[in-house]
């Protein structure tokens, strides 16, 4: 996979380093003895034709015999791609590797990481676009149907609009995406109106953000009001995460923030829901935040301890009413949002405005340009940003030194038991009626918002107790008063 390059001279940014450094680093870190791995293989044109036309498909077979010239003249063809004879052997392990990885995730109830390239989620049915040549994840998600699981959730955190996943699952009943990304106001690319949180697409629901600068803070409250509830709604067989690191501190095309801390939390907050989790590389592209997020994430999966963020800001304001306006135009697909977007009224000292949300327009048109280089970062502010990753990982390994694994809070849910909640050996026994509260209170104590330990504050002195019941209990009566809103500062609305 890491064949694929572009063939003329030009600067460019999607390289096979973005690859090489995410398998360098698992490896060096000693990661790779911890995972099961399986080799890469090539999807066929027929798992590939689950989502895209025979047309493309052909299309790009075509560029196995090509000269330099009529690659780049191909590549025309399409927005934001260049093509050499290796893409489409490249573009085919990719969708093999991640129809392999839904699959051994769905037989085994345990997640897994797919180091992938090329990457996919632009990548629409008839055509390829913006680095991606097949949409892996959604390839991966229709399989994952035929494998048997019953509803998919995608969630796509890659900093730019996932329009080709959300055109390629739009009459998938069983798929569902939640794409957090970049929009400000239609001006960033893809520049479509589709990417706002008023689209036709039903099976999408669109975060927008209308700026730069976003930590993770904002994400992590993004996860909480919009992330969670859906997947508490939509309650998913399997979650895939189209994982681009392209919102990452010092990344050249998002202009966000997210640390690598930042990236293990979210996917610990996605972990902690028990559903199993097929995380697909997408973007990235400042190389010290690729391999370190990389690093945090497959972390995270294998349950080992995570730090928390090294700093933790309110939730910009930007994002209330993007969040509102989720919350009312999904109110009947998700009663969760409908619930939620009530208490925002009565929390909120200000009536919701919806205003107008799209201010960009479309200018890209074929024959596109292969020679328009991408602006390279500037070197002070690469310097910058490579010694705050450096300052990070550096944090983060003192952490790591005194602090264990964590374990899990295992729960069983009975229709018959007399009491809300008992204990029966390590497991906690819990009454059916009262379950989905106590699967919000699990998801809120794991969260990131709150100091390490009280993320381990149900398991004391190794085991489970009467304490643990009472603790229990306690907060979820608190969450029952909406404490979750009205005192953590990341939730002011």
């Amino acid at each position: 996979m890491m064949k694929h390059h572009c063939p003329w001279p030009v600067y460019h940014i999607e390289i096979p380093e973005r690859l090489s450094c995410v398998l360098d680093i698992l490896e060096n870190e000693g990661f790779m003895e911890k995972m099961e791995t399986f080799p890469a293989r090539e999807a066929t044109e027929a798992e590939i034709s689950i989502v895209h036309s025979q047309r493309l498909i052909d299309d790009v077979k075509t560029t196995e015999n090509m000269n330099v010239e009529q690659l780049e003249e191909f590549s025309q063809k399409y927005e934001d791609m260049y093509f050499n004879q290796n893409t489409w052997t490249c573009a085919k392990l990719a969708a093999g590797c991640s129809i392999d990885l839904v699959k051994k995730v769905l037989d085994t109830r345990e997640s897994g990481f797919a180091a992938v390239r090329t990457p996919g989620h632009h990548a629409m049915v008839d055509k390829s676009c913006g680095f991606c040549v097949f949409n892996n994840v959604a390839i991966a998600a229709k399989h994952a149907l035929e494998y048997g699981a019953k509803r998919v959730l995608v969630v796509d955190w890659d900093v730019h609009a996932g329009q080709g996943t959300q055109e390629c699952i739009e009459d998938v009943e069983g798929v569902r995406l939640v794409s957090i990304h970049r929009f400000e106001d239609g001006v960033f690319w893809p520049n479509l109106p589709q990417s706002a949180v008023h689209s036709k697409f039903r099976n999408t629901v669109n975060v927008p953000l209308n700026g730069v600068g976003f930590e993770d803070g904002d994400y992590f409250a993004m996860m909480q009001l919009v992330v969670l509830p859906m997947i508490t709604d939509f309650s998913p067989d399997l979650i895939i995460v189209s994982c681009g690191f392209d919102a990452a501190l010092g990344d050249p095309e998002g202009h966000m923030k997210v640390t690598p801390a930042g990236y293990a939390n979210m996917t610990r907050m996605l972990q902690n829901t028990g559903i199993p989790m097929a995380v697909i590389l997408e973007g990235g592209y400042f190389l010290p935040s690729v391999e370190t997020d990389a690093l945090f994430v497959v972390r995270a999966l294998l349950d080992e301890y995570v730090p928390p963020v090294e700093e933790l800001s309110p939730m910009r304001k930007e994002l209330t009413d993007v969040i509102r306006r989720i919350y009312k135009f999904y109110k009947d697909d998700y009663p969760t949002f409908s619930s939620l977007g009530s208490l925002c009224d009565k929390l909120s000292k200000f009536a919701f405005k919806d205003e107008k949300e799209y201010r960009g327009e479309r200018n890209q048109k074929p024959p596109y340009a292969t020679r328009s280089d991408h602006p390279k970062i500037d070197e002070e502010a690469l310097k910058a940003a490579h010694q705050k990753i450096l300052h990070l990982r550096g944090a983060y390994e003192k952490d790591l030194k005194k602090s264990s694994s964590y374990r899990k809070l295992k729960t069983r849910v009975q229709k018959d038991t007399s009491k809300l909640l008992s204990l029966d050996g390590e497991v906690v026994v819990v009454n059916e009626d009262v379950f989905p509260i106590v699967k919000l209170t699990l998801l809120s104590a794991v969260d990131p918002l709150y100091a390490a330990e009280g993320r381990r504050k149900y398991i004391q002195n190794g085991k489970l107790s009467e304490k643990t019941l009472e603790q229990l209990a306690a907060d979820m009566e608190d969450f029952r008063r909406h404490e979750l809103f009205t005192a953590a500062p990341v939730y002011q609305f």
